[in-house]
């Protein structure tokens, strides 16, 4: 799911064909921002949050500048580990320069099978202070306007 959403991020495709993360994996997208060439590297280490999870976002998220949290809106699972990733990544923070960290709703074309309601989702975000939206890889819909 998150490959799908970096994939879509980076070259505006989309495959149907999911795999999903079996280890850390990369995406990059070369920016102009301020006139200024920026290269955007998006590390996908999704998976379950548990224990070996902890190396993991030692190694990626801790001095990352960005975070995002994303999950299924058809999976109260992938919902529900998203604590377990925030205090992973919060016990793990080197920097101490600020980070945008986020709450992502992936599948927003998939609102028929949604689990996890709009009001989880909203209560969510605020109970972690993170900054919240939703997207849909397949569609594409909301994917670039919130990381421009």
């Amino acid at each position: 799911m998150v490959s799908c959403f970096s994939t879509r991020y980076t070259q505006d495709e989309f495959t149907r064909q999911y795999y999903p993360t079996s280890g850390p994996d990369f995406h990059l997208k070369l920016l102009t921002i301020q006139n200024r060439g920026v290269k955007l590297i998006l590390w996908d280490i999704g998976g379950k949050a548990n224990e070996s999870s902890a190396g993991l976002v030692k190694t990626y998220l801790s001095s990352a500048n960005i975070v995002i949290f994303m999950y299924d809106i058809t999976s109260g699972q992938s919902f529900h580990s998203i604590p377990t990733w925030v205090d992973l990544f919060h016990l793990n923070r080197k920097s101490s320069t600020p980070t945008y960290v986020a709450l992502v709703a992936n599948k927003g074309d998939m609102e028929h099978q949604r689990v996890v309601t709009l009001e989880r989702h909203a209560k969510l975000a605020q109970s972690l202070h993170l900054h919240s939206f939703a997207v849909s890889a397949r569609t594409g819909d909301n994917v670039s306007e919130n990381l421009a």
